[in-house]
Formats: C-alpha cells, sequence, structure tokens
C-alpha cells in the first residue's frame, strides 16, 4: 500500500528538563538488637508505591524507538496501580504516533515535491515505474531511520501523589521534541489538574509577576487553555509545583518556554478528597492506509467482566466501526472519481483519540475525538460522549441531571447567552437559539460542559464552543 501523500498537520509540544527526587538511607548500627514486637499498619495509611523500570526497541518503515520508563510495580491498590500504568502507556503511545505522525507527513511532502519539481514528467518518461523518481526516499535502510528515545520517569513519588514526566527526543532536528506531564492522585486514582490545587486568578497571577520582570510587551489576557496547561505543569514535592508556558503562550515577545514555581497547600494536607475511579481503561489502536487514505483510531476500551462495562465497550465501537466505514468508503469514492483529473488528489487523513473526563463510581463521562482532513483550507473536529450512570447502569441524557420539575433548558439557556455577550466580537458572531434536546455535552468534576461542534453557532476560528454549567445539588 503506498502512503505517497499525507496531509500536513501541525504539532506543537515543548522540551524541558526535569529532576528526580532522591533519598540517602541512613547508615545501620552493627550493635545487635532484639527484633521489635510486629505491630499491624493501621489499613487507612497509604504507603508509596514501589516503581520500576521496563525498556522496548521497536523498528517501522520509518522510526526506530528506545523506550524506557518507570511505571508502578506494587501498590496497596490494584485498580489504582492497573488504572495509572494504563495512563501512562497510553501517553507514551500518544508521544511516539504524534512523533511518527510528523516523521510520515515530512517523508510525504519531500515526496510529493519531489514528484512536483520541474523535471518530474523527464523523471518519469525515463522510467516505467510511476514510483521510480522518488525511491530514494521511499526506500529507507536501517541506517536512514529516524532514532527516536522516549522516557517516562517518575519526577516525584510520596503517598499522596505521582508526578510523572514523558519526553520523546529524535536526531531529526526538523521533528519537534515533546514533553508532557501527568500527575495523579494516589489514594484515589484521579488525574490531579492544575486548577484543582491553584486558582485560575492565582495561576494569572503568578505569570503575570515574573512575567513582567522579564519581557516589556503586555501579557495576554485570555491565555490559559485548560487542557494544554493542564499537561504542563509537575510536583517538585508536596507544596511546589513547576509550570511551563509553551513558546508564545503568554505573548508574541515569548519564544522560548518559559516556567515559574509556585508553592501550594502541601498536597495531601488539604481539604481535597478527590473520588476513587470506577474503572480502568485500556485502550486499542485501529490504522489502515491506502493510496487513498490514512487512518489512525484509538479509543477506548474498559476493562472488566461486568455487562454494564460491555455495554459501554460496544457502544463505543459501535460508533468507531460507523466513522471508519463511512470514511473509508468516502475516500476511495472520491479518489476513484479522480483518476482521470488533472490534479493530484492527496489522501484523505481520519484520525480518532479519547478523553475520560469523569471516572467515579457514579458516573463515567468519555469524549471520542474525530478529525478528517479531506483538502482545503483546513480540517474538521467533531466528538461524540458517552455518559453513564453506574449506579444505575443506563446512559445519561441532560435531563437526567436535573429535578423532574426543573427547567433545565432556560437554566442552561441563559448561561450560554450570558456567556456569549462576553465572547462574541466583529470577527466571531454568534448565532445561538438554545439548546437542543440531543445536546452534545460530558461531565467533569462537578460541571455539566456543553459542547457544540465548529460552525454550529459560531464561526471556524471560534473553534468548538464549550460552555460549563453548575450541576445543581449534585456530587460526582
Amino acid at each position: 500500500m503506498s502512503s505517497r501523500h499525507v496531509l500536513r498537520i501541525a504539532a506543537l509540544c515543548i522540551l524541558l528538563s526535569g529532576c528526580q527526587a532522591q533519598q540517602t538511607l541512613p547508615q545501620l548500627e552493627a550493635t545487635p538488637v532484639n527484633p521489635p514486637a510486629v505491630q499491624q499498619q493501621d489499613p487507612d495509611v497509604k504507603t508509596p508505591p514501589s516503581m520500576a523500570t521496563t525498556s522496548d526497541l521497536t523498528e517501522d518503515a520509518y522510526m526506530r524507538s528506545t523506550t524506557i520508563y518507570s511505571y508502578i510495580e506494587n501498590y496497596s491498590d490494584t485498580l489504582v496501580m492497573d488504572a495509572v500504568n494504563k495512563a501512562i502507556e497510553k501517553q507514551l503511545s500518544d508521544t511516539r504516533t504524534s512523533i511518527y505522525t510528523n516523521l510520515r507527513i515530512k517523508n510525504a511532502n519531500d515526496r510529493f515535491s519531489l514528484d512536483h519539481s520541474e523535471d518530474a514528467e523527464t523523471r518519469h518518461d525515463a522510467n516505467d515505474d510511476d514510483n521510480a523518481g522518488h525511491d530514494q526516499l521511499a526506500n529507507t535502510t536501517s541506517e536512514d531511520l529516524v532514532n527516536l528515545s522516549l522516557e517516562g520517569t517518575a519526577l516525584y513519588v510520596d503517598a499522596n501523589l505521582l508526578s510523572y514526566r514523558i519526553k520523546g527526543v529524535t536526531d531529526d532536528d526538523s521533528l519537534l521534541s515533546q514533553q508532557q506531564f501527568l500527575n495523579f492522585d494516589l489514594p484515589s486514582g484521579q488525574r490531579i489538574h492544575l486548577f484543582d490545587i491553584l486558582s485560575e486568578e492565582a495561576l494569572y497571577s503568578a505569570f503575570a509577576d515574573a512575567y513582567a520582570l522579564q519581557y516589556q510587551s503586555p501579557m495576554n489576557t485570555h491565555i490559559f487553555d485548560y487542557w494544554q496547561i493542564d499537561s504542563a505543569f509537575h510536583f517538585n514535592d508536596q507544596d511546589e509545583i513547576e509550570i511551563i508556558a509553551p513558546a508564545y503562550y503568554l505573548s508574541y515577545e515569548q519564544t522560548e518556554p518559559f516556567t515559574i514555581t509556585v508553592s501550594v497547600t502541601p498536597y495531601g494536607d488539604g481539604d481535597m478528597k478527590l473520588p476513587h475511579i470506577a474503572a480502568v481503561i485500556d485502550y486499542t489502536i485501529r490504522t489502515d492506509y491506502s493510496d487513498a487514505f490514512n487512518l489512525n483510531y484509538i479509543y477506548p476500551v474498559i476493562l472488566g467482566d461486568s455487562n454494564q462495562f460491555m455495554q459501554i465497550n460496544d457502544a463505543i465501537k459501535a460508533r468507531i466501526d460507523t466513522a471508519m466505514n463511512y470514511n473509508i468508503a468516502l475516500a476511495i469514492e472520491d479518489h476513484a472519481a479522480n483518476e482521470n483529473d488533472a490534479f493530484d488528489l492527496r489522501p484523505y487523513y481520519y484520525a480518532a483519540n479519547y478523553r475520560t473526563y469523569t471516572n467515579t463510581q457514579r458516573y463515567l463521562s468519555i469524549g471520542l475525538n474525530f478529525y478528517q482532513y479531506t483538502g482545503g483550507a483546513h480540517g474538521l473536529s467533531s466528538a461524540t460522549y458517552f455518559n453513564y450512570d453506574l449506579n444505575s447502569g443506563a446512559a445519561i441524557q441532560l435531563s437526567d441531571l436535573f429535578e423532574t420539575d426543573f427547567d433545565y433548558q432556560t437554566y442552561i439557556n441563559d448561561i450560554i447567552y450570558n456567556a456569549i455577550d462576553t465572547l462574541e466580537t466583529e470577527e466571531n458572531s454568534y448565532v445561538f437559539e438554545g439548546i437542543s434536546e440531543d445536546q452534545k455535552f460530558y461531565l467533569d468534576d462537578n460541571w455539566i460542559v456543553i459542547y457544540f461542534e465548529p460552525y454550529e453557532i459560531a464561526p471556524y476560528a471560534a473553534g468548538a464552543p464549550t460552555f460549563k454549567i453548575p450541576l445543581p445539588n449534585s456530587e460526582m
């Protein structure tokens, strides 16, 4: 199968360094003593997990990947241990896939440029094989492979938290290195989000104070994209975090990553208590390639034999199957119709990934995020959400989250109208007439997040608008 042409996708990540906490063990005296009486450990007292390291080496058509990462080898709560390890493996896979995709794009663009260079016609006339003109680019050897070093490191571990860094570096200067942080609340197994421990106002103030000491231009007033900044911080110890703003995140003058250190309430000593996870979520990767398309779908699989989890898995897989079948058929049909046309139609690109927004004993909320590029100025994103009440096993509708006699539609519409008043500009005008009966949403902490597709209520420049709605008198 040919992969001559792929769409151009940009991936921007940052590479920074971190340090790992170490302990020095005290020297023991050699004087013999009677062994102490065995004491029973308090079951409510958590001990830090023990970590181990493993490695892996893989090769494919373009890249040689060396992966070395640490994982939880032993922990009193096996559900948490499995969930954290799966999350680490998923992020390692995502980083490898992102860098590999960028490499495929680079090689495909090189071949596309060669095919369309001034001497392309002469080259094709001299070769019976239409692909002979770029054999040098297509037929790589083991010496030509790009080397990827992928590392997963525990930066800080104690009884309450695990702060983890994943870093990918290649020996190809044209490929951006990538780095991301994962922070886990070990008693519950939940991800620790930045705004769990630091208010948005405090975060902005910390950046503004440090920024003013180094730069002259004003700092952006609306800078904190939730998910981007959420993966850009880690703990140095219980009461100190380090946050890294990517280049150009604070202003156009900020051309390099910008790091600040912030003191916080010692983690585990505060009032915050996260709900324990209910599910261990693994993932499946499905890929397919041809002259007409390149497809890479990553979707969740909930581990366990309960009928409830199997029904959720079936619903997610059915949505993936529908999208794959439709998109592949569309790509094949369009490229077949284009065979006799003068212009070169690049392969369509399709991708899917997922995010777990809520995973508690009561609710499970997972989003499937789809992306496609079939030509034109830009690709198009969409999303599907799976929200379940784990007490009943039923899928949740918006109306299920409110009392029967509560006018939830007016309640939600009013919040969205007020938010649009602050967002709307001459360039980005919104057309909102109220939520629909089958409105897309997901659950995040004690919030309902209302989701609209690109173009649904605003121009493409506004992205996929989301609005956070407080969930009255309820806890996740």
